[in-house]
């Protein structure tokens, strides 16, 4: 009798730990395909958004710039009229400013949809970045901003699409100088890290909360008063389809840095 009971606990404990291992492993792969569809989900999610702003885009573009552009050419005369008063002007000038927004918008939706098209010869990202430095440079001048910037001349090329790379870098860029406060310091690194090439920018200014971090690349998501709200959907966009990946974060000292990953061999 005490051997048949021995054999039953033994048999039922033994049951018992199998049946919990299967159950393990079945949570672990109901999760991994939960994890898979989410993904999917997502990404599938992504592309709607992209051929829906696409499409809104188009019909825009095609919709408002011959009328933009009339506007702006007959405001344009009329503000260099010799005879308009101080205050009718005034009024011109933000006319003219409203219609270089709507244009900017029309510009920055085309190219959040625009396809990537890599170049034929590789580009050398730390010339990319000292254009884009260039190009910012009477806007830093301005604030009175420093510049602490890490070059990288051993870096490879990598081929890439060089003007959408361009206006991501510089749509950071210029995210960097607007939050700066005067006289503050804006950090510019390029890095070879394993096989990725790593671009940070870094500054001072208000620290971004958690909110605004899990947003912000998000399409249409901004803080600007006049913002569009597509820069960083460009960067994390153009950025995904060249096989790397672009972060933000906020350190303690309130410095914020955006971190964009390019791998050395697109998959």
């Amino acid at each position: 009798v005490l051997t048949y009971v021995l054999i039953a606990l033994l048999g039922y404990f033994a049951m018992r730990s199998i049946g919990r291992t299967y159950e393990r492993r079945l949570e672990s792969q109901v999760l991994e395909r939960t994890r898979e569809l989410e993904s999917a989900h997502a990404q599938m999610l992504h592309k709607t958004r992209l051929a829906t702003i696409g499409q809104t885009a188009s019909v825009l573009t095609h919709e408002m710039r011959s009328p933009l552009a009339s506007i702006k050419l007959f405001l344009s005369g009329l503000k260099g009229s010799a005879g308009l008063p101080d205050r009718a002007r005034r009024r011109v000038e933000l006319v003219l400013g409203e219609v270089d927004r709507l244009e900017g918008l029309l510009s920055d939706s085309l190219d959040y949809v625009r396809p990537i098209k890599l170049s034929a010869e590789p580009v050398d990202m730390d010339r990319l970045l000292s254009q884009v430095l260039k190009q910012q440079e009477p806007l830093m001048k301005q604030k009175a901003l420093g510049v602490r910037r890490r070059t990288c001349p051993d870096c490879p090329a990598l081929r890439l699409d060089q003007p959408q790379m361009y206006q991501v870098l510089l749509n950071l860029l210029n995210n960097a100088v607007e939050a700066s406060p005067r006289g503050g310091e804006i950090g510019v690194s390029l890095v070879h890290q394993g096989e990725e090439l790593v671009v940070e920018m870094t500054n001072g200014g208000d620290p971004l909360d958690a909110a605004t971090l899990e947003r912000a690349f998000e399409p249409f998501f901004t803080t600007k008063p006049k913002g569009t709200g597509l820069g960083l959907g460009l960067a994390r966009r153009v950025t995904e389809e060249h096989g790397g990946r672009v972060s933000f974060s906020t350190d303690p000292g309130s410095l914020t840095r955006v971190s964009l990953r390019l791998p050395l061999r697109r998959p």
